[in-house]
Formats: structure tokens, sequence, C-alpha cells
């Protein structure tokens, strides 16, 4: 069997494929056969990937060893994220409340600017005059 490689997007335009096969082996000859089968922009763009061997994220450098029917995934960065190898983003702290949000807070009524307060309803746009919006007639 062999390595299964699967590129997108950049890389995939480099290589001129979005699929091929290389022999097992430690990651970096691994890449190293990527490297010497397509040329430039090709290993230019390898060198700003994320590599993922079986789902997990690695590093280009790091001395995995990579197995028959093993698949590797070479990511470039996408929305103009730097590529960084192994270290996978770090997740924000989630926000408290519903879907992350700040919960809003009623902003307190200031005298002197005219108009309603509040507690005092207002019209609905486009009423009949002399009818207030929740007013039953």
């Amino acid at each position: 069997m062999a390595v299964r490689v699967r590129l997108f997007a950049a890389v995939r335009d480099a290589a001129g494929t979005s699929e091929t096969t290389v022999e097992p082996g430690p990651l970096p000859a691994v890449l190293d056969q990527l490297r010497d089968r397509y040329r430039e922009p090709f290993p230019a763009r390898l060198a700003v990937c994320t590599v993922l061997v079986d789902g997990d994220p690695v590093g280009r450098d790091t001395a995995v060893e990579v197995a028959d029917g093993s698949e590797i995934a070479l990511l470039p960065p996408f929305s103009g994220g730097g590529g960084g190898g192994a270290t996978p983003a770090t997740p924000r702290p989630r926000r408290e409340g519903r879907g992350g949000a700040t919960p809003a807070t009623p902003r307190p009524h200031r005298e002197g600017r005219g108009g309603a307060t509040p507690a005092t309803p207002r019209p609905h746009r486009g009423a009949r005059r002399g009818t207030w919006r929740g007013a039953r007639r």
C-alpha cells in the first residue's frame, strides 16, 4: 500500500492535482518526496501549510512515522491565517449568556431630551391618530 496525500487550495493549484500517493516513512522524508515531485511554487506553499496525519495536526519537521494506509492532508492558510505547522488555533474563551452574546442592559432615561419617557408608550408608525401601541379599542 501507499500513503494517500490530499492537497487543498493553493497547494492543490501548485501541484495540479487534489490527491496523490507517496511511499510510507518518516514525515520529513514523505514531504521531501512531494517537494521532489512538484516544482515551484509547491515547495514554497508547502512551507506554510498545516500538516494533518490521519486527522491530527503535526509539525512538518516532526519525526512521525507515516504508515501504510495513512492519510496526510496539506492545508494552506485560509483567509489570511498564518501557517505554523502543528500548532492548532487557540480557542477563544466563551462568553456567558445565549449564543455567546453579552446580555443587553437597559439604558437609563436621560432627562431633558424631550420625547416620551421609557414608561410612556410611543405611537406605532403608521397608526391612526390617537391610537397607541397596545391600547385596545
